[in-house]
């Protein structure tokens, strides 16, 4: 998901969306990136166990396809980055490059607020339906059995974690070698 943003953000810097290294252009778009990622994994993985037989429940993907097609997926879109850099120019490479190192010490008090509300929204929405989650964990048909919409749990669960990783990428950038 991080890389999708990474690469969305990086194309409206090279393509000229956008000038500026922090504007809401550049977080628009990694936010944009992220949960497009998140849909086209999903998809993908579904297609897969669909094609394989594989009937793994009623909200999501199997673990294992969607875990493999993540990792593909994350090959891809650095490799497409790569390409991307490779035909910019000097000064668009160096934005790039300039706001794929990133930090957290350029954030703006505001834009930390903004990072914050969301973040405290999302876990609060984790935290009131934590029993639910945890009843998926014994797989979609039990939860379903319980009386647990668990598609529609899985979808808000992605949707919210693809948001705040779009925002956290679009605000601090990408730390590749950690993995987040």
């Amino acid at each position: 998901i991080s890389t999708g943003a990474a690469l969305c953000a990086s194309a409206a810097l090279i393509f000229g969306f956008t000038t500026s290294r922090g504007g809401i252009d550049v977080g628009l778009c990694a936010l944009v990136g992220a949960l497009l990622s998140i849909v086209v994994i999903l998809a993908i993985a579904k297609r897969l166990d669909r094609r394989s037989g594989w009937r793994s429940g009623l909200a999501t993907a199997d673990s294992h396809s969607l875990l493999l097609v993540g990792i593909v997926f994350n090959f891809f879109c650095s490799s497409v980055l790569t390409v991307l850099q490779y035909i910019a120019d000097y000064s668009q490479l160096f934005q790039v490059t300039r706001w794929m190192i990133g930090g957290i010490p350029t954030l703006s008090w505001g834009e930390l607020a903004v990072g914050m509300v969301c973040a405290l929204v999302i876990v609060a929405w984790l935290w009131a339906h934590s029993r639910q989650l945890d009843l998926m964990l014994f797989g979609d048909d039990m939860a379903a059995v319980k009386g647990l919409d668990a598609p529609r749990v899985s979808r808000a669960t992605f949707v919210l974690s693809s948001f705040l990783v779009g925002w956290i990428v679009a605000q601090c950038v990408v730390i590749g070698f950690v993995g987040i």
